[in-house]
């Protein structure tokens, strides 16, 4: 089992390592989003290269697909056409990093909050095989790292988390490779899930052995 958590930085260098103690608990990491932005921030730069305190960090926005999206939402696309640019995009991506990544997010955010598939470029031309077909090119060109599906507010019972489950069961029955779940846990305080309804959303996914 694999939970990789992000925290934002707030924390106070004062505090003990939390990188350190998430280790000792069994996370395998404990890191925390940022971006170019913020790394003039010479005091925040310090926290984040506190290894103690952070095992890994993520881009907060630079890395996702912008510029992709906007060269595929301007053009015209059958859905064999896109389907070929879908395969091309994410097996050139996974092979120029192969061995570098320990995991990727496949597909990223791919439902609304109904759990209904969000009306993308990609669902709407080529349905909600897309995932499959991402999860597929991947697997392909690096056979040993590790696939995730990630969404937002998916870590208690309902509709969205249900609908990511079912994500995920279904390409486990196509034999699609699928190591994990990427919740991304945007809590606010006073306002979180409990913390039984968090177990058991995340025994769901865990119980199909991601």
């Amino acid at each position: 089992m694999y939970f990789a958590l992000f925290l934002p930085l707030l924390v106070p260098v004062a505090q003990a390592q939390l990188h350190t103690l998430a280790v000792a608990a069994g996370v395998k990491n404990l890191g925390s989003a940022t971006d170019n932005g913020e790394l003039t921030d010479t005091a925040l730069v310090a926290i984040l290269s506190n290894t103690s305190e952070f095992g890994q960090t993520t881009p907060g926005n630079t890395m996702k697909d912008l510029g992709f999206h906007r060269w595929v939402t301007g053009g015209t696309w059958t859905k064999e056409t896109l389907t070929t640019a879908l395969q091309n995009h994410v097996t050139n991506t996974v092979i120029h990093y192969k061995g570098q990544c320990y995991a990727w997010d496949i597909v990223n955010e791919a439902l609304e909050q109904d759990g209904t598939f969000r009306k993308s470029i990609f669902f709407n031309t080529i349905g909600e095989e897309y995932i499959k077909i991402g999860f597929d090119a991947a697997a392909a060109a690096d056979p040993d790292v590790k696939l995730y599906y990630n969404d937002f507010n998916i870590e208690n019972p309902g509709k969205k988390s249900t609908a990511a489950l079912n994500i995920a069961k279904s390409l486990q029955t196509s034999k699609t490779k699928i190591d994990g779940m990427g919740v991304q846990a945007h809590f606010i305080v006073g306002s979180t899930p409990s913390k039984k309804d968090q177990i058991a959303t995340l025994q769901s996914y865990t119980a199909l052995g991601l």
